[in-house]
C-alpha cells in the first residue's frame, strides 16, 4: 500500500513541476547514494514549491520533515498524508515540542531500513538572497541514526535550490546536489558539540550549492555580469542552462567583498552603471543574452525590412 501511495505522490509532484516550471535542471546526482540511509538537506526559499521539486526530480523518495502547523491546513493534509511526511513541532507554533521524540524516532526507523529523509534546517521559508542560520535537527538525526540502528553512517547531503524568478509562472529553477558529508567524522561522544560541528559543515555544504548575496542588488549585478561576461556569445538571443552559469556567479560573488576592498571607488562606478542597465533592459522588455547576441546580417536585414514595411 505504501507503495502504492508513494508512486502516486511522485506522479503528482512530477506533473505540478513540469506544469509549474518551464524547466527545472538537475546537477550532480553522481553524488547520491544509490541505496542505504541518506539525509537530504536543502535551503528553503520558496516555500511549499521547494519539497515539490526535491520530491520530483531526486532519485531517491524521501519523507519530508514539515512543520505540524500544516496538518491543520485541510487542503494539504491529504498531500502530507500522501507523501507520508513527519511532523516537526516548533516553539514558534505553541506546540507541544516533546512530541519531537516521536519524529526523531520515525525518521530513525525509515534510515535503519535504508530510507530516505528530507528536510529544511533552516527551519523556515523565507525571501532573502542568502541562507538563513540553520537549526542543529538535521545533525541530531544524522548523528543519532547510528545509534538508533542505522547499520552505516547516514550520509547528509545538501541540496541548493535556484530559481530563476521564483515569482514568475513557467520560469526556471536549478537543483544543486553537492558532495556527501560523512557525520561519522563529527562522532566524538559529546552530543551538543558534534551537533554543533555537524552542522557547520551543513552549512558549508549548502553555501557551496547556493547563491548567496549580501542583498538583492549585489545579486542582481552579479547575474548581469556573469551573463555578460562569461556566458558564450550566440548569433541569435537564447537562455543558456541555469547550471551554466551558476559556478561562475557563486566565484564572482565570493569575489567581490575582495574586490570592493581594494577598490572601491571602481566598484561603486561599476555598480552605478548596472543599475542603469538593469533599468534599461527592464524599460525596453530586453535581457542580457537580447544583448550579447552577434545578430547574423541576412536576420537584421530581415527584422529591419519587415519593420520598416509596416512603418506608414
Amino acid at each position: 500500500m505504501r507503495s502504492l501511495l508513494d508512486a502516486i505522490t511522485l506522479l503528482l509532484a512530477r506533473t505540478l513541476a513540469r506544469v509549474f516550471y518551464r524547466s527545472v535542471e538537475v546537477t550532480g546526482l553522481e553524488n547520491v547514494p544509490a541505496d542505504g540511509p541518506v539525509l537530504f538537506v536543502a535551503n528553503h526559499a520558496n516555500s511549499l514549491v521547494d519539497p515539490l521539486l526535491l520530491y520530483a526530480r531526486l532519485p531517491r523518495h524521501a519523507r519530508f520533515l514539515a512543520k505540524s502547523t500544516l496538518w491543520k491546513n485541510p487542503l494539504l493534509m491529504p498531500i502530507l498524508v500522501l507523501a507520508g511526511a513527519v511532523p516537526v513541532y516548533r516553539r514558534q507554533d505553541g506546540t507541544d515540542m516533546s512530541k519531537n521524540q516521536d519524529t526523531f524516532a520515525k525518521c530513525f526507523e525509515e534510515l535503519a531500513g535504508g530510507g530516505a529523509i528530507a528536510l529544511f534546517p533552516e527551519g523556515i521559508s523565507y525571501h532573502a538572497p542568502e541562507l538563513q542560520p540553520l537549526k542543529t535537527g538535521a545533525a541530531r538525526i544524522a548523528l543519532g541514526a547510528s545509534r538508533e540502528g542505522a547499520d552505516t553512517p547516514v550520509p547528509v547531503v545538501p541540496v541548493g535550490l535556484t530559481f530563476e524568478d521564483k515569482t514568475r509562472f513557467r520560469s526556471r529553477a536549478l537543483l544543486v546536489v553537492g558532495e556527501p558529508i560523512d557525520p561519522s567524522r563529527f562522532a566524538t561522544g559529546d552530543e551538543r558539540e558534534d551537533a554543533r560541528a555537524l552542522t557547520e559543515e551543513i552549512k558549508a555544504g549548502l553555501e557551496q550549492t547556493t547563491l548567496n548575496f549580501p542583498t538583492w542588488e549585489r545579486a542582481q549585478i552579479v547575474a548581469h555580469a556573469a551573463s555578460i561576461l562569461a556566458g558564450p556569445t550566440s548569433s541569435l538571443p537564447g537562455q543558456p542552462e541555469l547550471a551554466h552559469h551558476f559556478s561562475v556567479r557563486r566565484a564572482m560573488g565570493e569575489a567581490y567583498d575582495e574586490v570592493h576592498t581594494k577598490h572601491p571607488e571602481r566598484v561603486a562606478r561599476i555598480e552605478q552603471c548596472a543599475e542603469r542597465y538593469d533599468g534599461m533592459l527592464s524599460a525596453l522588455g530586453l535581457r542580457d543574452d537580447h544583448v550579447t547576441a552577434e545578430y547574423p546580417f541576412e536576420h537584421a536585414l530581415t527584422y529591419v525590412t519587415d519593420r520598416l514595411a509596416v512603418l506608414p
